[in-house]
């Protein structure tokens, strides 16, 4: 992958895109009721809902497969040259990790505490029947102590109604055995390697061990691309405007006929989009016009903290403008009304990273890591 080309101004890109359509989804959750073709929906309010919202699992399927990209091309970089340490690998996943999440979650205690002591008459915090919703004995410091040590989906449910921190999670204990399986690949301390993977696995559960291969996709992308005669066949623009078509009608069909098992689209769309990704590498080169990167990179720099705070922000912006009332009609209006809270929770994210995730780096340097 050509630094600042092509390839990496795209996968910045997509990860915008991916944290966005997981807020659209979650907001479109929270502020309208569930479709129904009973309801006789306009064709505005159809086509608003398949083009902006319920994406919000592909998009994690996206998230994870960009992760295992990234991450398996450190480790095996690294494994192949003898440099690889446990210590500060896991060191540097951590920090990624908790200097976005331990902000968030105490964003999250902050305005799910607002939210049960003055919106008590909103189903969001009164455990009425709707995504997301709780009471104030659901923010134990017990929830979030095993929330900040990655024990969401494990021990505990998500903080609050930060229920999007299940894929955190996932994303910790998949770093964790990432480096394992790559010894076990390279024919390296195979036996330790295998019993530690394995007991991981089982103690992390079904629901994380099931999706781990989905993650591997994004290394088999990465050790694919090395091959010469592989890229050398997808080289070809033609190649890549085909792929991508075929990516976005997959999504877009397990959009449409949403009644399909999770694990099976997950899964098909976690291959269209390694495809894609193979293709995008192989078709490779540097940008002319650099503008193009650096938009592509500021978004990418705030996709995590737009991830992790946007639930708890869409609850409380939900109370404030409901008044009581379950859901809002569809209208243009309300649906103006919604993209203008987007836009504001896509902001304050923003703002929250420049606090958080922006110094990332600077904290890596700072530990020598």
């Amino acid at each position: 992958m050509i630094k600042n080309g092509f390839s990496s101004s795209f996968f910045d890109l997509t990860r915008f895109i991916a944290a966005l359509l997981v807020v659209l989804g979650h907001g479109m959750s929270r502020f309208f009721p569930p479709f129904s073709w009973e309801s006789d929906p306009s064709i505005t309010e159809l086509s608003f809902r398949i083009l902006l919202t319920g994406y919000g699992s592909q998009a994690v399927t996206v998230f994870f497969i960009l992760s295992g990209y990234f991450i398996g091309m450190s480790v095996i970089k690294q494994t192949e040259s003898n440099r690889f340490s446990y210590k500060p690998y896991i060191l540097k996943r951590v920090i990624r990790l908790w200097i976005v999440l331990i902000p968030g979650l105490l964003l999250t205690l902050v305005l799910d505490s607002i939210g049960t002591s003055f919106f008590t008459s909103d189903v969001m915090y009164s455990s009425g029947n709707i995504v997301g919703s709780i009471q104030s004995s659901d923010l134990t410091l017990l929830n979030w102590l095993a929330n900040a040590l990655f024990m969401q989906t494990i021990l505990v449910g998500p903080f609050g109604t930060n229920g999007a921190l299940w894929s955190i999670s996932y994303e910790f204990w998949y770093y964790a055995i990432c480096p394992s399986f790559i010894y076990i690949i390279a024919g390296k301390r195979v036996l330790l390697s295998s019993i530690l993977l394995i007991l991981v696995l089982i103690a992390v559960g079904t629901n994380i061990a099931k999706l781990f291969p989905l993650w591997l996709m994004g290394v088999a992308v990465f050790a694919l691309s090395r091959k010469p005669t592989i890229i050398s066949k997808l080289k070809s623009m033609k190649y890549l405007y085909i792929v991508f078509v075929l990516f976005v009608a997959v999504a877009v069909a397990f959009r449409i006929f949403s009644g399909i098992d999770k694990d099976t689209e997950r899964y098909t769309v976690g291959l269209a989009f390694s495809l894609l990704m193979l293709v995008v590498l192989a078709n490779d080169r540097p940008l002319i016009n650099q503008k193009n990167h650096i938009i592509c990179f500021s978004l990418a720099s705030f996709s995590y903290s737009l991830y992790v705070i946007h639930t708890p922000i869409l609850g409380i912006f939900r109370a404030v403008s409901m008044r009581d009332s379950k859901f809002w009609d569809f209208s243009i209006l309300n649906a103006s009304v919604f993209l203008l809270v987007i836009m504001c929770v896509v902001f304050i994210s923003y703002l929250f990273s420049r606090l958080t995730e922006v110094h990332t780096s600077k904290l890596y340097k700072k530990l020598r890591l």
